[in-house]
């Protein structure tokens, strides 16, 4: 019986063993990944054919080995990745954005800047309404717990601010840390087998090439540019009128049937605390020197509708909000949530939440960085 249940069960183990590593669709097993992208983009080229990877790390990896801060960085989330340097008239930028950002990467990241180059003369923060959603449940921010903590220090000994450290290190930050220590558990995670066996079917069960150095600016792969912006694929950004609207009505059934899948589960005010963390974080880099220019992404039309007529976020109140707070602080603000303000259609986005092409539209022939 032994014998009979380890001559099934060694098969099926070297299956998902052998499909995690191979496949590896967050490339959490491909030691040094990161580091080839940031070789690439330090010598002056683009990296092409570059898959999910731990963009926490490759921003932490680019900050420590570049010399001086650029004048001008962006931060943000993934809906900041289009943001290129001739947006900003400068060739003095890089694009720091991060999936599922959050003020504590935001925070982190300006940290690493200081303990490296130091601070930049001027940041595009991109701002999301889930800024200030406390039930945003994203924490892969954790991945810069400690460059977190040491700027959670800074910013409450500052003499610009008026917070106190425990406000800024709670006891979720401390869970979403320990959290962040398990992802070489993944190894063991049906859900993460799930990932590289959807991977590897999608790809005809051809491993995930290598990044390649090249000039190019878009190709048919994902491509990280030498100033950090995000080059989507030619298929992606050519996608079928319907292709998208079925992909976009899919990502909305997920947002309405699994928490935590969008970062605006359960937005129904803004969080005071999360907003004076923020406001905190923005004097503090005023008082610094640091000039800011807000960004703010516009959703699909559909799921800027959804978005609206659900319990999932007070869209009005926090554009208020941003606005409001930008004006009195000196900081220009560009773009909006609304597509149709944005002059928009369904064709300018890739996905329920990310545009294509709309800040080359926003700026024309100015920049963002323009006071």
């Amino acid at each position: 019986m032994l014998r009979r249940t380890l001559l099934y069960a060694l098969p099926l183990a070297c299956l998902f063993i052998g499909t995690t590593l191979v496949y590896d669709p967050a490339s959490i097993f491909r030691l040094g990944y990161e580091t080839r992208v940031v070789n690439i983009v330090l010598n002056g080229k683009n990296a092409d054919k570059i898959n999910n990877f731990d963009d926490r790390r490759f921003q932490q990896l680019h900050i420590e080995k570049t010399a001086d801060t650029p004048k001008i960085v962006g931060l943000g989330s993934s809906r900041l990745n289009q943001l290129e340097s001739q947006h900003v008239c400068s060739t003095d930028f890089f694009n720091y954005y991060v999936v599922d950002g959050v003020l504590e990467d935001y925070m982190a990241l300006t940290e690493l800047m200081i303990d490296n180059g130091g601070l930049p003369e001027h940041i595009v923060l991109g701002v999301d309404p889930w800024l200030m959603n406390d039930n945003h449940g994203k924490t892969k921010w954790a991945r810069l717990s400690v460059p977190y903590y040491q700027f959670a220090q800074r910013l409450a000994q500052s003499n610009a601010t008026d917070i106190e450290l425990n406000e800024l290190i709670t006891a979720d930050h401390l869970k979403a840390t320990l959290t962040s220590q398990e992802d070489k558990l993944q190894f063991f995670s049906i859900a993460y087998f799930r990932e590289a066996w959807r991977y590897a079917v999608q790809n005809r069960l051809i491993p995930a090439p290598n990044p390649a150095a090249t000039d190019d600016h878009q190709t048919n792969h994902y491509v990280k540019r030498k100033d950090g912006s995000l080059g989507y694929p030619d298929w992606l950004t050519n996608l079928d009128p319907t292709e998208l609207a079925i992909k976009v009505d899919y990502e909305l059934y997920q947002v309405r049937t699994f928490t935590g899948f969008s970062q605006l589960d359960h937005f129904t005010e803004l969080d005071p605390q999360l907003t004076k963390i923020f406001e905190q974080y923005i004097a503090y880099l005023q008082t610094e020197g640091v000039a800011l220019t807000f960004y703010i992404s516009p959703y699909h039309p559909t799921a800027y509708e959804f978005f609206e007529t659900t319990d999932h976020a007070p869209m009005a109140e926090w554009d208020a909000y941003i606005r409001d707070f930008a004006a009195q602080n000196n900081i220009p603000v560009y773009g909006t949530l609304d597509p149709l303000a944005a002059g928009l259609t369904t064709q300018d986005f890739v996905d329920h939440n990310h545009t294509f092409g709309y800040i080359t539209k926003l700026v024309g022939n100015g920049c963002l960085t323009s006071q």
